[in-house]
């Protein structure tokens, strides 16, 4: 995808849960979740500290295990066969709350790692892709420099999709 095409919304569904919980121990924190997200939709998971978004967001890319109910991701389920968690693990991009760039690449081949790496994504259009993003976030100036140069208020977030699920808005810019 090019930066320059917008996302519309379409009638194909990107995620789907059903009847989705979660528990730590004995704690209930996920509680028959029903959700449905459109290719293009933008959504807002809100709620206070500790109700549950963040597991929400690494149940759908299966960084943590749900217990019941089913979640699916671009037409796969999610399982415990590891193809499947792979496979969406590769179209689900995520920034974390605590992001950890890798200090030793610039901010632009942080945010153009997993696009080549992972989606096979030609260097280029990685590189133009980052840009627009980080022009729209209103930071090109930083893409030569390293984690290390940044200030907190002008954090990249790595860009695994053009449009990354993000777990915390406030510190994925």
């Amino acid at each position: 995808m090019t930066a320059e095409k917008q996302l519309q919304v379409s009638d194909k569904v990107a995620v789907e849960i059903t009847n989705m919980n979660k528990w730590f121990g004995t704690f209930h924190v996920l509680r028959d979740i029903d959700l449905t997200v459109y290719q293009g939709e933008r959504i807002v998971i809100a709620g206070p500290s500790g109700s549950g978004k963040s597991t929400l967001i690494r149940c759908i890319n299966a960084l943590e295990e749900h217990q019941k109910g089913s979640i699916t991701v671009d037409g796969t389920v999610l399982s415990n066969d590891i193809k499947n968690i792979d496979r969406i693990r590769s179209e689900v991009g995520m920034v974390f709350q605590h992001f950890n760039l890798f200090p030793h690449l610039t901010i632009l081949e942080n945010c153009t790692l997993a696009p080549i790496w992972v989606r096979k994504t030609p260097k280029r259009e990685a590189e133009d892709t980052a840009m627009h993003f980080l022009t729209k976030v209103k930071i090109p100036e930083q893409a030569d420099k390293y984690p290390g140069q940044l200030s907190g208020g002008a954090a990249a977030a790595r860009g695994d999709r053009p449009e990354p699920v993000h777990e915390a808005p406030h510190h994925a810019l």
